[in-house]
């Protein structure tokens, strides 16, 4: 059952699904501390909610390029492009199924509950933390997936050179920005006002 503070007062605790750090201090590696005595089971739920809790004490903001992140032990690829260069649709071609594919506007409705496009600062913050984590675990071998595809906009040649110093294959989709542009005004899925800075996305990619 849950072990977390909340679930301690109820009479009925919640299932537990995930495994918790009790203190999320990082040695100098950017590793977590796994001994027994430092974890915990939680319900999923529970989790979200003590990392926005985490989040909000501490004013944390995600870091897209965090510099405790690994040296990858597993093959990674990170797809890079400017919004809407097809970066989705060339990992949906390339994954299989027994892949780790990991996105930001796939997580974020796991993760806030909502679009990434409408959330604040904070709730961005949320879930790039998580995207981070996910990435690391993987990334120090602690998944049993045999591939990673991340999507990432990187554009820039630092954020670029960020993966590839950590081991990644970094697979960076070209398509001629007018092209970008024209589908980012043509697309109906995400609403008008987020098109501006999509667009300003696009003309800052290096």
């Amino acid at each position: 059952m849950c072990q977390c503070d909340d679930c301690k007062t109820k009479l009925m605790p919640l299932v537990a699904h995930e495994v918790d750090h009790i203190d999320n201090r990082r040695d100098v590696a950017g590793d977590l501390d796994d001994s027994p005595d430092n974890l915990r089971a939680v319900n999923r739920d529970c989790h979200r909610r003590i990392t926005m809790r985490q989040i909000a004490e501490a004013g944390a903001v995600g870091t897209m390029a965090p510099v405790w992140m690994p040296i990858t032990q597993k093959p990674l690829t990170v797809v890079v492009g400017p919004p809407s260069a097809g970066k989705s649709t060339w990992v949906k071609a390339a994954a299989k199924a027994s892949d780790l594919v990991i996105d930001l506007d796939i997580l974020a409705p796991t993760v806030i509950g909502k679009p990434m496009w409408i959330a604040d600062s904070r709730e961005r913050s949320l879930v790039i933390r998580e995207r981070n984590s996910l990435v690391a675990e993987y990334m120090r071998g602690k998944t049993a997936h045999p591939h990673c595809f991340l999507i990432d906009t990187a554009g820039s040649f630092k954020r670029r050179k960020f993966w590839l110093d950590r081991g990644a294959d970094v697979v960076l989709l070209d398509t001629d920005k007018d092209i970008c542009r024209a589908r980012i005004r043509q697309c109906s899925a995400r609403p008008e006002s987020t098109r501006a800075g999509r667009l300003a996305a696009v003309d800052r990619w290096e």
